[in-house]
């Protein structure tokens, strides 16, 4: 009876890792939140595009958390130099 239930979508299990809800996949991909289910429980095919920006997400989320956590973990002299370093106005001409 279990063979007829289909593996989930590969990326359902790193979402779920990282933390991030169906609801804010269905906004990024513009579409309703049956459809990220039927996605992610792989019931419907994502189209190609889809399936790159679900891929491209993932690569986000995983930068984004790898960036907070190391900012996390400055202690409090380095968080001020990076705050007066990234405050200063040549540094974010740099950055436009």
């Amino acid at each position: 009876m279990n063979n007829l239930i289909p593996d989930p979508h590969p990326l359902k299990s790193v979402f779920k890792k990282l933390g991030f809800p169906q609801i804010l996949i269905a906004k990024h991909l513009g579409i309703g939140l049956q459809s990220v289910n039927a996605i992610l429980n792989n019931h419907k095919a994502p189209t190609k595009d889809q399936e790159v920006r679900l891929n491209k997400l993932v690569k986000e989320i995983e930068l984004f958390k790898k960036l907070d956590s190391q900012v996390a973990n400055l202690d409090g002299d380095r968080l001020d130099a990076l705050k007066n370093h990234l405050s200063n106005e040549s540094d974010l001409e740099v950055i436009k």
